[in-house]
């Protein structure tokens, strides 16, 4: 969780560079929706990521106890599932500034493969149900 975080505010830093660049002019229509796609899906991370650290206050205010940690699970999965995606949008995105459409798609498709073998080969611990912000 303290690395998602940084990673999320760090990609949209990237990402609104973007627009101040010279290469954004040059981008298609589809680009460009792709950029927008990449943006949004980059800042709900941020959102998600960050309301981890909100539900204890949340909690304390209206249901008196502390958060469950099925909650924040899933708080932190959907928060990777956007993260993930904005990854991938990116890749793509920057894939076809460098070398074109066909390199755009391959760096976005290696992005996904290593993405889902990160998620894959990555073993259960006792940390998964604990909470710590």
């Amino acid at each position: 969780m303290r690395i998602l975080l940084p990673a999320a505010q760090l990609l949209m830093g990237f990402l609104l560079v973007i627009p101040f660049t010279n290469q954004f002019a040059r981008l298609r229509l589809h680009e460009r929706g792709v950029y927008l796609a990449a943006a949004v899906t980059a800042a709900n991370s941020i959102l998600l990521f960050a309301a981890v650290f909100a539900l204890p206050w949340i909690d304390r205010m209206f249901r008196h106890g502390m958060p469950t940690p099925g909650a924040v699970r899933r708080v932190v999965a959907t928060g990777r599932i956007a993260l993930a995606s904005a990854v991938i949008l990116t890749s793509d995105l920057v894939g076809n500034g460098v070398g074109g459409d066909g390199f755009g798609i391959i760096a976005a498709l290696l992005a996904a493969f290593l993405i889902a073998m990160a998620a894959i080969d990555r073993p259960p611990t006792d940390d998964d149900d604990a909470w710590c912000p």
